[in-house]
């Protein structure tokens, strides 16, 4: 590994400050044994890269994304001036990915922005590629506070490297309307129970919902575990507080992305001992990184995954988890048989523009419902 370093013009000691740096945000998640316990170390990826074959791919969520495109600044670099720690992290994110050889799949993060044309996204993607090939090292500077942003300078060297990307696939990730409904259904639920929790009768009736009307999602359950328990993280389910049903939309709209975000990566995992081809995780949302423990082993089946959803419902539900599990097992016995369940009558995913503008509806009704009790 110290060759395959020193090719890259960074020093021991530079590396490992780096990886300590990112090591300390706990950003990845990695669901593979072949890297051992410490996905934040070169060494591994690299030696896997060179033994194996291994390719290892970084999958960043929209937060780590447009903290590495904030990098590229537009004028002369101000080295008293250090970024603040986020944007050091996703510095060092960057410098870590050109040291291990990790490349990038951005597309989910991309695509998360607020709507825009094509040719801003691909504008975004290019000004991303001009990132990656830059030299590591003013990366390591940035992470380690020598220095400010990338200046234009070296945005100009970067950029006649690169090409402008020709085309761009404009498609959301598939199943993200599927991911937006159940979205919608667990903000109805924390709506209807404002200004208290919805307890583990919320859960329950979301879980009573996927089977009657619905389907069960592994991100959907995850989510709303969470969401729905007694520690929720922080931040999801934006807009709650508001009371503002556009923001309470907006946040269901987040907590979609976030779920793509897992079920994308869960399905990338999946496929990779017939690809070579490995996916870190990456993301700054707590939501996120803690639905995503044991999660691509709850997305799978059998005994494997129920166990998984057992451990997350005790985690989040305590004493009222195996409660949870029992009626999540009772509902799935019968999920294919049952033939008053709706879903098995009208496929789910040919009704979510239906499902979706209902609940949309009834989050604005019980809103506006709750304004005209207070006023």
């Amino acid at each position: 590994m110290d060759d395959f370093v020193a090719q890259l013009a960074i020093s021991n000691p530079d590396l490992a400050a780096v990886e300590a740096l990112i090591r300390e945000a706990d950003v990845f998640r990695w669901a593979y044994d072949s890297l051992g316990a410490d996905v934040y170390s070169a060494r591994p990826y690299i030696e896997q890269s060179v033994r194996y074959g291994n390719v290892f791919y970084l999958l960043p969520d929209r937060n780590i994304l447009g903290r590495m495109l904030s990098l590229r600044g537009t004028g002369v670099n101000d080295p008293t001036l250090p970024l603040p720690q986020e944007s050091r992290v996703a510095a060092g994110i960057l410098a870590f990915a050109a040291v291990t050889g990790i490349r990038l799949d951005p597309w989910n993060a991309i695509l998360e922005a607020p709507p825009r044309t094509i040719e801003v996204r691909q504008n975004e993607l290019y000004r991303l590629r001009i990132l990656w090939a830059l030299h590591p090292q003013i990366f390591v500077d940035i992470a380690l506070g020598r220095r400010g942003k990338v200046t234009a300078d070296e945005v100009d060297a970067g950029a006649g490297t690169v090409q402008v990307p020709s085309s761009f696939d404009d498609e959301r990730p598939a199943n993200w309307d599927r991911d937006y409904v159940a979205a919608l259904k667990i903000a109805e639920i924390a709506v209807r129970a404002w200004p208290g929790r919805p307890g583990p009768a919320g859960m329950e009736a979301l879980l009573r919902w996927m089977y009657q009307d619905y389907a069960f999602t592994s991100p959907a359950i995850a989510y709303a575990s969470l969401g729905l328990g007694r520690q929720p993280s922080k931040g999801m389910f934006k807009g709650l507080h508001t009371r503002d049903a556009e923001l309470v939309l907006a946040g269901a709209r987040n907590a979609a992305w976030d779920m793509s975000l897992l079920r994308t990566w869960s399905t990338r995992v999946r496929k990779a001992q017939e690809s070579r081809e490995f996916y870190v995780l990456c993301s700054a949302d707590i939501a996120v990184l803690e639905c995503a423990k044991d999660f691509t082993t709850l997305a799978g089946a059998g005994p494997t995954a129920t166990n998984a959803l057992r451990a997350r419902f005790k985690r989040d539900w305590a004493n009222d988890g195996e409660h949870l599990l029992r009626v999540y097992e009772d509902l799935i016995a019968t999920r294919t048989t049952d033939k008053t369940r709706a879903v098995n009558l009208v496929a789910a995913h040919e009704n979510c523009d239906v499902l979706a503008r209902s609940l949309e509806e009834a989050i604005r009704r019980e809103l506006a419902k709750g304004s005209a009790a207070g006023t």
